[in-house]
């Protein structure tokens, strides 16, 4: 993407900005500065000419010192400028870049100009016609033409073919030429671009200065010649910013004219540096920044035989030195440092027009209250811009503090200076001494501080605490008090203290009374100094906890409640420090709560019966309330009553019979466990109980019995915090338990149902009926329950101390939380909620002296632990169930279960089941010691009565086994005989044993086969043999695998061994022979003798030459080797034909490695069939190797060629083999430049040349490089030649002679000049060639030959001689030879 791209006009005048709709301009400038990063990276990886690379110079310098003209180019400087949005795209800004001679032409100097002092004839050496240079006024087209000053360079920018009417040059002969500029100020210079007139300078320099010319530093040095010009400067690119080396850039004598020279200040393939190093931050300031600006014109370029420079100068079309001005990435533009330099609009001022809250020449500081940060210069990633500081509108002056910068962490570093409105700090943000921030103001608020107001008798000096601090506990304001004073003003003195005084060090005096104990932990009254005790201490200084109260504290009560358990202490007192009771034997914890490990309590049946309303709720329309809802309820449904949708309410009638027959006979309170959830107002509730007949125990008894449920208000339930009866609220107890009717009497036939009417209720009431619950002793069932006679076993009753009315009532709580725990037969402790359990245990040890031993018996119990190496039982805590081993029963675990034996003799494991049989045992209960059962015949036998005894099977028929005599005893179940004698074996000792023969049937006894040596051998090639049943009989053996014949007296076919001392093996030959094929191996040494699959060796191991692979699988591969491309010392001797899958067959014709098929290669050659040339190699046929491509390095495009022909991949202007020719068609020095052949096409017979001396290939009679003549001895014309015929070679011998003369007069001449010999030698060398002209003039007019050819000859001699005569020649000897006898003299 190219800048102009983005311009409407499409190109842009020197200094003008284009005309761009605000969005396009927007947009463009995003496109613009994505294309230069991506272009930037594409060019740097891309190759580049010598030319490209001035091109793009000259049109978009892509580094990151000139992605500003992108910018501006684009956008144009005023709009960036005056649009916030665009400029916000990059947080860096960049100023315009330009040419800086612009305006500064008067600047720039030149130590040599032609013509400066008064008018010269200038004759340039490159051939051009002398001029007049007169350069004392400015050139002016129409009226001075020929000034050359240097400022005819400045403000061009023209392409290549653009023709200049005006340039500078300097004074003929002088070859040091210095042009220097002075820029005032420090500008960042970014290129350099020269084009000359005639040649460029063959060697020249480029320095720089940044401070005002006073030191002056090489930028960089180039030269032909490198070595020779600048021996101390290192040769090469530049890798670093800072490197100054020498290069031969820039310096050839091609072009003649226009040559560029091209320098940057930053080289384009350095395109990476970490800037955010101060290091390299300064290598890139001491790099681009500058004042001023040397370029050294140092050497000529002069022709070979040219021995003067007077007539070589150095010229200029046109010089841009590119830059632009500092401003640090603050400014966007700069502007004129003065008035003068306003009307240059294309000058690069350098004046920065600073933003970033920036001021200065450079944008170098912040502005006045913007030091919040420090100063930095921006990035492409970041601003820095200037911050304000922070004073909070109490000062307008603040400095840079680097170390505050520093303990921040790098947040704020702006100190204010001067803070007003009683403040302080580095940003203001504190109050002066001696007064506080309130809170309840802005920091920003002029009266954010205010005075401390402390009372001064209580202070220790007129200071307060500045600021809130609520993690610290400081309150702003806060008066330092004396050590026993304190509030705010320090006003009053400490708890514990009294009689505040300003006479007084420490304020006040300590107070008698204990100050946990006092009200609101005050101490005494701050002006009586008397002694308020809490709720729950006592004593003249509220020093101690009052009976049953522990631990005197801050708290409110003072002391807290001992909470002795009713059942397991022996007082509610506890010990006022420790707070533990005193607790009955067997109970432990710190209120007697717990039970100690070995001790239970009996379980403790709570009088009543609880009826779950779950079951009932079918017939009721009203919405059902689950456990999740509401955690409390007693089963798994409770019924929320509303408004009713129709006149007539619903009612709920409740089942009772179930859960009310076998209640103890008495007078019972039926009541309702209610929620009142939301109820504006009481209401009241019809009930209906149905009692069933008249007994004998109750015979007053009404048959029904209407009452009214009242339930209360939510409000009013509430309110009754403090329980003082049964509708006592509290967070654990959400509802109420209400009496549905008057007493009545219950005997064993229990009641029949109780139904509550269901409204009305008003439609925003809510209330949830739970269960229902029967119960004697309303009024006070806790005490109820606790004045019941205990029965305990082993311990006595007590008279225990009242439970006070508090204790009882949470225990009334209690009750009602645990209904499903009523009863006996559901109280396991591990399984009840805690609150149940402590209830339970509590009722049931109130009358006893202490728990009960668990007494486990040791036999019978599962152990629970170790203690000191003796193990130890516990039991259930209520009901003292010990942890039966299996099938033991009992309270303590002492006895078997019936049907069951061992109590104690199996540890751990507990009593075993007798498992008497029905078949066999006259009972199902064994002995409970050894277990056995009572047998009901005596054929049966076993622990259990289930078997027959010994020679008898088929339990309970029991017969007797059959086993021919052979065996004692057979299986019970099959009736097969078990250990058979006299090595027989079979269902009834029939057969001979594994290894034997005979017939036990017929008396024939069993004897050891011999295969050959028998069972008692060390040779036996056979495990059974068999009794053949000819006549006469004999054993035969079942030979294993290998083995052949009656007695396996022989190997099989394709094993080998000696059967009658040792074993047959299998020839072993890797699965390479064919086993059914005899002979394919040595039947005694076990040798392969038939080696299949290309194999070969003893077992068939290896592959056969010419072959690879692994041979033990059976996969041997042809070596496929190429032959022209293998050594001749792998050929095999004779080729082997392969065949391959699907019938493909091949010649193998050489070795290969056994187990890689790699061939062994020629030189050069290379893969595993050596059947390619290694990279960069050719010619594989040749039979002796690969030969090297040997590509010129600088003509071919890399090192390889093609495989066959060794053709290497030339560069566009090369040709050859090697491409070290020059194309086609061409000859000469391809690196110094090549010459087309041009051979004529009627003289030559191709159209191809020499490559080296351009000769092309002539036709016969025909001559001439280009074969464009005829030669000597022919006449006629072009294609034409004949020959002339024996005559002219008479003469042609003369000619040659003559020719030969000719050169010796050339040499004898040069050899006068350098030994100074007479001219008269050299005369007669001249008198000798006249005569033989002569002589070839008189041939040639006795023939009658065209003398043309000779008469030019003549004409050239006759000029020779009369140069020889003027004494040219001899002059020189004459005075080489004075020279020379001076010399000797």
């Amino acid at each position: 993407i190219h800048p102009s791209s983005f311009i409407n006009s499409g190109s842009v005048a020197r200094g003008s900005s284009p005309v761009m709709h605000s969005e396009q301009m927007r947009s463009s400038a995003r496109l613009v500065i994505s294309a230069a990063f991506v272009s930037t990276k594409r060019i740097r990886h891309g190759r580049r000419s010598s030319r490209s690379l001035i091109n793009r110079s000259r049109s978009a310098m892509l580094n990151q010192q000139v992605l500003t003209m992108w910018i501006w180019l684009a956008c144009g400087a005023a709009a960036f400028q005056s649009d916030p949005g665009l400029r916000s795209e990059l947080p860096i800004l960049f100023p315009s870049q330009g040419d800086l001679l612009l305006g500064r032409e008067a600047n720039l100097n030149a130590s040599s100009t032609c013509g400066e002092k008064e008018p010269i004839r200038v004759c340039p050496r490159s051939g051009t016609v002398c001029f007049i240079c007169d350069s004392k006024k400015s050139h002016d087209k129409a009226t001075v033409k020929d000034s050359y000053k240097l400022e005819n360079a400045v403000g061009k920018i023209h392409s290549s073919n653009t023709t200049y009417n005006s340039w500078w040059l300097s004074q003929p002969g002088e070859e040091h030429v210095i042009l220097e500029l002075n820029l005032e100020n420090k500008f960042t210079f970014t290129h350099l671009i020269m084009i000359f007139r005639g040649y460029r300078p063959k060697a020249w320099y480029l320095e720089r200065s940044s401070d005002y010319g006073t030191t002056y530093k090489p930028y960089g040095y180039f030269a032909e010649k490198c070595k020779e010009t600048f021996p101390s400067v290192p040769i090469g690119r530049r890798q670093n910013i800072d490197d100054v080396v020498c290069s031969s850039s820039y310096t050839e004598m091609t072009p003649s004219d226009k040559g560029q020279v091209v320098f940057n200040s930053v080289p384009q393939h350095i395109h990476e540096m970490d800037r955010s190093s101060k290091r390299d931050q300064e290598l890139w300031k001491n790099q681009t920044e500058i004042t001023n600006l040397r370029i050294h014109l140092y050497k000529f370029h002069t022709l070979s035989d040219e021995s003067s420079l007077k007539n070589y100068l150095y010229g200029l079309y046109e010089i841009n030195i590119h830059g632009m001005c500092i401003c640090n990435g603050h400014a966007a533009m700069c502007k004129p440092a003065s008035e003068i330099y306003r009307s240059n609009k294309h000058m690069v001022h350098s004046q920065c027009d600073c933003m970033h809250n920036t001021q200065g020449p450079q944008c170098e500081q912040c502005l006045e209250f913007y030091n919040e940060r420090k100063w930095a210069p921006a990035t492409l990633t970041n601003s820095n811009e200037c911050r304000r500081c922070q004073c909070h509108g109490h000062s307008d002056r603040c400095v840079f503090s680097q170390a505050q910068w520093d303990r921040t962490g790098g947040i704020s570093g702006g100190q204010c200076l001067d803070c007003k409105h009683n403040t302080t700090g580095d940003h203001c943000e504190k109050c002066e001494a001696g007064f506080y921030r309130d809170d309840r103001k802005t920091l920003e608020d002029p009266d954010v501080c205010v005075a401390c107001d402390c009372h001064r008798p209580g202070i220790r000096d007129a200071f307060c605490e500045q600021e809130t601090n609520k993690a610290k506990s400081l309150i702003a304001g806060h008066c330092f008090c004396k050590t026993f004073v304190t509030g705010r003003r320090c006003d009053r003195c400490q708890p514990g203290y009294w009689d505040l005084q300003a006479n007084r060090t420490e304020g006040c005096r300590k107070c008698d009374c204990g100050v946990e104990g006092t009200v609101g932990n005050q101490g005494c009254n701050q002006y009586t100094g008397q002694c308020p005790c809490k709720v729950n201490v006592q004593g003249e200084t509220c020093d101690s906890c009052k009976p049953g109260f522990y631990n005197l504290s801050m708290i409110d009560t003072g002391c807290t409640a001992c909470k002795c358990d009713v059942g397991g202490s022996l007082s509610s007192v506890c010990d006022r420090t420790s707070g533990a009771c005193t607790c009955k034997p067997g109970f432990t914890g710190r209120r007697c709560d717990q039970l100690k490990t070995g001790y239970f309590v009996p379980k403790f049946g709570i009088d009543g019966s609880v009826v779950d309303i779950s079951e009932s709720l079918d017939s009721v329309r009203f919405p059902r309330v689950t456990r999740p809802e509401e955690s409390t309820l007693t089963g798994s449904h409770g019924l929320r009553v509303r408004s009713p949708t129709q006149r007539t309410p619903d009612s709920l009638t409740i089942p009772l019979r179930s859960r009310t027959v076998g209640l103890p006979t008495g007078r019972y309170i039926v009541a309702v466990k209610v929620y009142p959830k939301d109820l504006n107002e009481s209401i009241n509730l019809s009930t209906l109980l149905r009692s069933g007949l008249e007994t004998s125990n109750c015979s007053q008894r009404l048959r029904t019995q209407s009452s009214t449920l009242r339930i209360p208000s939510t409000k009013e339930f509430q309110r009754q915090q403090q329980p003082t009866g049964p509708l006592g609220a509290s967070p654990s107890r959400p509802y109420a338990v209400l009496p549905a009717t008057n007493p009545v009497c219950i005997d064993a036939e229990g009641l029949e149902s109780l139904t509550i009417e269901l409204g009305p209720v008003s439609p925003a009431d809510t209330v949830i009926i739970d269960a229902v619950l029967i119960m004697p002793n309303w009024d006070s069932p806790i005490g109820s329950l606790l004045n019941r006679t205990q029965h305990t076993t082993g311990r006595g009753s007590v008279q225990p101390e009242p439970v006070s009315p508090d204790t009882q009532k949470a225990m009334e709580t209690s009750l009602y939380n645990c209904l499903d725990y009523w009863s006996p037969d559901r109280q396991v402790a591990s399984r009840m909620p805690d609150e149940c359990r402590r209830l339970v245990q509590s009722l049931s040890s109130y009358r006893i002296t202490g728990a009960v031993l668990c007494a486990c018996s040791a036999g019978g119990t599962a152990g629970q632990g170790d203690d000191g190496g003796t193990q130890f039982f516990d039991c259930e805590k209520l009901g003292g169930q010990c942890a039966c081993l299996p099938n033991v029963i009992r309270r303590t675990c002492s006895e078997c279960a019936p049907d069951h034996y061992g109590f104690g003799r199996f540890p751990n494991e507990g009593c075993k089941a007798c498992n008497c049989s029905e078949l066999g045992s006259s009972s199902t209960q064994c002995d409970i010691v050894s277990g056995r059962c009572p047998c009901t015949r005596p054929v049966i036998s076993g622990r259990k009565c289930d078997s027959c005894i010994k020679g008898y099977w088929l339990f309970p028929v029991c017969d007797k086994c059959s086993c021919n005599g052979l065996a004692e005893d057979c299986d019970k179940t099959s009736g097969d005989c078990l250990n058979c004698t006299n090595n027989t074996g079979g269902r009834e000792c029939q057969h001979c044993s594994q290894g034997f023969y005979g017939d036990p049937k017929r008396g024939i006894p069993c004897r050891p086969c011999r295969c050959p040596g028998g069972q008692d051998g060390s040779v036996q090639h056979a495990t059974s043999c068999y009794l053949r049943t000819q006549t006469p009989p004999a054993p035969v053996c079942n030979c294993e695998p290998g083995y052949i014949g009656d007695s396996c007296e022989r190997c099989d076919v394709n094993f080998y061994g000696d059967p009658s001392t040792g074993d047959c093996t299998r020839c072993s030959c890797n699965g390479n022979i064919n086993f059914s094929v005899p002979n394919s191996c040595d039947p005694s040494s076990g040798r392969c003798t038939k080696c299949l699959n290309y194999t070969t060796g003893v077992s068939c191991e290896r592959c056969r030459q010419g072959f690879h692979g692994q041979a033990a699988i059976g996969r041997c591969l042809p070596c496929r080797c190429y032959p022209l491309g293998t050594e001749p010392g792998k050929a095999l001797s004779s080729p082997v034909r392969y065949s391959g899958s699907g019938g493909s067959q091949i010649d193998v014709t050489h070795s290969c490695d056994l187990s890689s098929g790699q061939c062994s290669c020629l030189p050069n050659v290379e893969g595993t069939n050596c059947d390619a040339c290694k990279p960069n190699h050719y010619n594989l046929t040749s039979g002796t190797g690969c030969t090297p491509c040997d590509c010129d390095p600088d003509g071919s495009i890399n090192d390889m060629c093609n495989v066959i022909t060794g053709q290497c991949l030339c560069k566009s202007n090369r040709g050859g083999r090697r491409c070290d020719q020059c194309l086609d068609l061409h000859f000469g020095d391809p690196t110094k430049g090549c010459q087309p052949c041009d051979c004529h096409p009627e003289g030559s017979l191709t159209s191809e040349c020499n490559k080296i001396t351009g000769r092309c290939v002539c036709k016969s009679a025909i001559t001439g490089r280009r074969c464009d003549s005829c030669e000597r001895g022919t006449t006629g014309s072009l294609p034409n030649c004949t020959t002339c015929g024996e005559c002219w070679y008479s003469w042609d011998k003369i000619v040659t002679g003559l020719s030969n003369k000719s050169q010796e007069l050339q040499r004898r001449s040069d050899l006068v000049g350098q030994t100074g010999n007479i001219a008269g030698e050299l005369g007669a060398i001249v008198n000798e060639t006249d005569a033989n002209l002569n002589r070839i003039l008189t041939a040639i007019n006795q023939t009658q030959v065209s003398v043309d050819q000779v008469t030019a000859v003549q004409a050239q001699l006759s000029d020779l001689k009369s140069q020889a005569d003027n004494s040219n020649i001899e002059g020189r000897a004459r005075v080489l030879a004075k020279q020379a006898n001076k010399t000797k003299s």
